[in-house]
């Protein structure tokens, strides 16, 4: 079991959470997608990660139809997202490590890919709030705890009034903070986290080394279908924690 580190001040200044499920965080098939935990963190935020790939499957508005034997008890179909979507994550690999060789003859340390496989250690709820538990398996035999956190949050949760106006933060909008936090991470290893942000939505990093790039998704033709702006988060010893906060504007829900 990872030791649960004092939640961040963010988290700590939060309202209550009122969660629209009991209880909030279940694992289910969900989409057909197996090995998925679902988080129903407010009426207006419901967000599933992954366990193969320790990463988000997606956020919505909506919920889940819950179908199938646990529930309904009948065969053959299973939970559904229902409602609006705000976001898809990374349809691929989302944890990525490098490693940081120093050479004393180089005024800087030579950078490497370093193999690593991301594990699904559970998750726990503490003070009410969501905690999820990774580890990085390095190839070299090591390993790297992560904690993911996680809360629905509104500008005003955020940024100041002023800050909001410069921002233009008028209409109503919902938030989702993530919080990644190395536990133990080596001084030669920095560990990266892949975050999809083509959404209609805004998207804000604090406390992390961040780089975006565009990848264009083709069809069988060869024609661009889709563009897709990927951030790439860094994260190791001297910078063990790294904050994102989306935003969409409120919509109302499909059915």
């Amino acid at each position: 079991m990872i030791s649960i580190l004092v939640l961040s001040a963010l988290a700590q200044g939060l309202p209550a959470p009122q969660r629209p499920a009991d209880p909030f965080v279940f694992r289910s098939v969900l989409d057909q997608r197996v090995r998925i935990v679902t988080a129903a963190l407010d009426a207006r935020m419901w967000c599933a990660w992954d366990t193969t790939t320790c990463g988000l499957y997606k956020a919505w508005k909506g919920g889940v139809r819950f179908e199938g034997t646990v529930w309904t008890n009948t065969h053959g179909p299973q939970p559904t997202t229902k409602g609006s979507e705000y976001m898809r994550g990374v349809d691929k690999p989302v944890w990525s490590a490098i490693a940081i060789i120093k050479d004393p003859a180089a005024p800087q340390p030579r950078l490497e890919p370093l193999e690593c496989t991301a594990r699904w250690l559970g998750h726990e709820v503490y003070q009410g709030r969501l905690i999820l538990n990774y580890a990085i398996d390095l190839k070299d035999g090591r390993s790297v705890r992560v904690q993911e956190r996680c809360e629905f949050v509104l500008p005003e949760h955020i940024f100041s009034a002023e800050r909001r106006e410069e921002l233009d933060f008028h209409a109503p909008q919902h938030g989702l903070w993530r919080q990644w936090r190395v536990l133990d991470c080596p001084e030669d290893v920095a560990l990266q986290v892949l975050v999809r942000r083509d959404s209609t939505g805004r998207f804000f990093v604090d406390e992390a080394l961040a780089q975006d790039a565009i990848e264009d998704v083709k069809n069988e033709q060869g024609v661009t279908v889709e563009t897709r702006i990927m951030t790439r988060m860094t994260l190791g010893k001297p910078f063990p924690v790294g904050n994102i906060y989306q935003f969409w504007l409120d919509t109302p829900t499909k059915e």
